[in-house]
C-alpha cells in the first residue's frame, strides 16, 4: 500500500483516512482534528483513483466548487438497493447547502421514508464523500450525525462560510 497525507490548514477541522483498493474507494474513516488532515491508502494498481480522490478532497478543503465524487468508484457492492440510492441522492446536494431527511426521502420516491433515509446516513461507509452532514431535520436543526457531532457542525459552518462568499 501507497500512502498519500496533505494538510490544509484553512480546510475543515477534520482528519480523513480513505482506503482504495482494486481502483475503488473502499471505505474512510472521518475524525475531529485541529485542521484538515487528508490520508489515502492505495494499492499499487489504484494510483489513477487516488489522485482522483486526492484532487477531489484538496478542492473540497479549499472550498472549490467540486463535482460530487464519483459514485462508480465507491464500492457499494454490500449496500442495498435503498442506501445506493439515497447516497446517489446525498451526492448531489451541493456544497453549501443542506436538505432534510424528509427532502432527500421524496426525491427518492418515498416521502414516508426519511427515518430510513436518516438510518442510511448514519451506515454510511464514506462520510464527507458521501455527504450525510448535509442532511438536516426537518425543523432546521443539525439533526443526528454517526459521528463526532463537532464534525457536522464544523463542515456545515464550513460549507456556509464558502457559499456566502461571492
Amino acid at each position: 500500500m501507497h500512502t498519500t497525507h496533505f494538510i490544509e490548514k484553512k480546510g475543515p477541522p477534520v482528519r480523513i483516512h480513505c482506503y482504495v483498493v482494486n481502483q475503488r474507494l473502499v471505505n474512510t474513516a472521518l475524525e475531529y482534528a485541529p485542521v484538515f488532515e487528508a490520508y489515502i491508502e492505495a494499492d499499487p494498481i489504484s494510483s489513477s483513483t487516488a489522485e482522483i480522490l486526492r484532487n477531489w478532497l484538496h478542492r473540497f478543503s479549499r472550498k472549490k466548487k467540486n463535482s460530487p465524487f464519483p459514485i462508480e468508484l465507491l464500492v457499494l457492492d454490500q449496500v442495498s438497493p435503498f442506501r445506493k440510492e439515497v447516497f446517489a441522492t446525498l451526492c448531489k446536494i451541493p456544497f453549501g447547502q443542506v436538505a432534510s431527511y424528509g427532502e432527500v426521502a421524496q426525491k427518492i420516491g418515498n416521502e414516508k421514508a426519511s427515518r430510513a433515509v436518516g438510518t442510511a446516513c448514519g451506515r454510511n461507509p464514506f462520510p464527507l464523500i458521501v455527504p450525510c452532514h448535509r442532511v438536516i431535520a426537518g425543523d432546521g436543526s443539525v439533526g443526528g450525525f454517526s459521528l463526532d457531532f463537532r464534525i457536522k457542525r464544523d463542515l456545515l459552518t464550513f460549507e456556509a462560510s464558502a457559499s456566502t462568499k461571492t
